[in-house]
């Protein structure tokens, strides 16, 4: 779906960011933890995928001016809501369910961030500087 809808190597690139940070979050968590990948985790993986990929699609088509506006928020409350839901798991005394709350929960919170903090950030240099243009305002 990224490649019809940028059709651009850079920018399919840009929309997959979000799914590159959810997978490096995850897999730098259980190494930290000493955790080894199980089935739970071979489940949980693919969700996490899907869900980073829609977060990079929907904000970079909002950066590009082809969704409104607010699809920002759609995407920052579909994730609060979707982190609930999954960390809900992480009070599971069930080591399988403990272990499938985690994996997702770290992935969409590095998903979530990347989409919404990095992503405009690199497409849109202006938005690194909030002020720039702007000094008399200071």
């Amino acid at each position: 779906m990224s490649a019809v809808l940028f059709r651009s190597p850079v920018r399919m690139g840009m929309a997959l960011l979000p799914v590159g940070a959810a997978m490096c979050a995850v897999l730098t968590v259980f190494k930290l933890a000493d955790m080894s990948l199980n089935i739970f985790h071979a489940i949980a993986l693919p969700l996490v995928i899907c869900l980073s990929v829609d977060y990079g699609i929907f904000i970079l088509a909002n950066l590009e001016g082809r969704l409104h506006r607010e699809s920002r928020m759609g995407v920052l409350l579909s994730g609060i809501t979707t982190l609930f839901g999954f960390s809900v798991l992480l009070l599971a005394e069930h080591p399988a369910l403990h272990s499938f709350g985690l994996s997702i929960s770290v992935g969409l919170i590095a998903a979530m961030l990347t989409a919404l903090v990095a992503l405009p950030r690199l497409t849109r240099p202006d938005l690194a500087r909030p002020f720039a243009g702007n000094e008399s305002a200071l």
